[in-house]
């Protein structure tokens, strides 16, 4: 498409519709992150985004909390997102969430100060997520694993349908023939074959 120039009619009505075009491109992307933005917040911890802004969490545990936020928004995902979401099911993440912050927190005082004693509580918080994730859907996938025998058949039918290698045609046709061993000539500096020559 050739250029206009500039201040032409061509011009003016091109620009326009480049302006046209990347502002319906802003609206579309804006209207997007609006949309994410509503849909992570029905799924967040309840009273998480307060808390943090109000600043009721520690310092040291607003990692955790931020991060194991995100992970109950990626389970909500797992679902099938807000809109699938009953009212029992943002209640059983919200607890996930508590339970499995509760959980970090023990593990990370353990780190700090190197005391089993506060590892006692651990198996709890992790065993009381794991039976509301497992009321909320989740499941072991399944992989078959193939036979060993299976696996021993299928690579000899590789093997046999894979065709040998061929030897070279000469152009004629015919095969050529085998090449002799330079290593007499290389030796003696003459062919014992050669015409004329009579072998000592």
């Amino acid at each position: 498409m050739a250029r206009a120039r500039r201040g032409t009619p061509e011009w003016t009505a091109r620009v326009g519709e480049g302006k046209r075009r990347a502002h319906e491109e802003r609206a579309r992307r804006e209207a997007l992150e609006a949309r994410l933005r509503r849909e992570v917040e029905a799924v967040e911890p309840v009273h998480i985004r307060r808390w943090l802004a109000d600043g009721v969490v520690a310092d040291e545990l607003r990692p955790v909390v931020e991060t194991r936020a995100a992970w109950i928004v990626e389970l909500a995902q797992d679902l099938g997102g807000a809109s699938d979401l009953t009212a029992a099911q943002r209640g059983l993440l919200d607890f996930v969430f508590k339970l499995v912050v509760a959980a970090d927190a023990t593990f990370g005082r353990f780190l700090r100060t190197n005391e089993p004693s506060e590892l006692e509580r651990l198996p709890a918080f992790v065993t009381a997520a794991a039976n509301i994730l497992k009321a909320l859907g989740l499941k072991r996938q399944e992989h078959e694993i193939e036979d060993f025998h299976a696996y021993v058949a299928r690579k000899d039918a590789e093997s046999a349908a894979t065709p040998a290698p061929s030897m070279p045609v000469a152009p004629n046709g015919s095969n050529p023939e085998p090449q002799s061993d330079p290593a007499p000539i290389m030796a003696s500096g003459r062919d014992p074959g050669a015409p004329g020559e009579v072998p000592s």
